[in-house]
């Protein structure tokens, strides 16, 4: 049997390329990177049903404002749900005349679709604790969110969803 002599520009190439693989696959095997298939049309457009996603875990998390996040559902513990992070600790939200406000600024969201602008929701006012979040879905009048649960704890937070990686058409970072 012949053997062929690996020169060192493979094996560097050989290395770049494998080195980020192998990290990948044992994050994904030790639970730093899960992922998900969307279930629900809750957070339509950015996400769609059938999506497959990967969640970052991240020990002792704490979201920015629009972070798409997976979380506990805090009143059917087990369930899982995918929502944007909307207010943070501190924040006021305010919903008044179908419209959504953080901190007394209306919001002009561009990942949620024209339909969804207004908020069919009576006039509201949340004040976030400092161990909680307000999240919505996208699809914001066909959401089960902190409108129907208010504000969630940061203790519910799984992690934060980086990628859709299936459908092909649908690759990219989610935003």
């Amino acid at each position: 049997m012949k053997y062929k002599r690996v020169t060192w520009l493979r094996f560097i190439v050989g290395m770049i390329a494998f080195v980020p693989l192998l990290g990948f696959l044992l994050a994904l095997r030790f639970g730093a990177i899960e992922n998900y298939e969307v279930t629900s049309s809750s957070m339509a457009p950015t996400l769609q049903v059938g999506d497959r996603v990967f969640m970052e875990r991240i020990e002792g998390y704490l979201p920015r404002r629009g972070d798409v996040v997976v979380l506990e559902n805090p009143q059917k513990p087990g369930e899982l749900l995918t929502k944007r992070v909307i207010g943070l600790p501190g924040d006021k939200i305010r919903i008044y005349n179908g419209y959504l406000y953080v901190n007394g600024q209306e919001q002009v969201e561009m990942y949620v679709s024209a339909e969804n602008t207004r908020i069919n929701f009576p006039d509201k006012v949340y004040q976030i604790e400092p161990d909680e979040v307000f999240v919505l879905g996208d699809n914001r009048n066909f959401s089960y969110d902190s409108l129907n649960f208010g504000p969630a704890p940061i203790s519910r937070l799984r992690g934060k969803l980086t990628v859709i990686y299936w459908p092909v058409n649908r690759f990219g970072e989610i935003r």
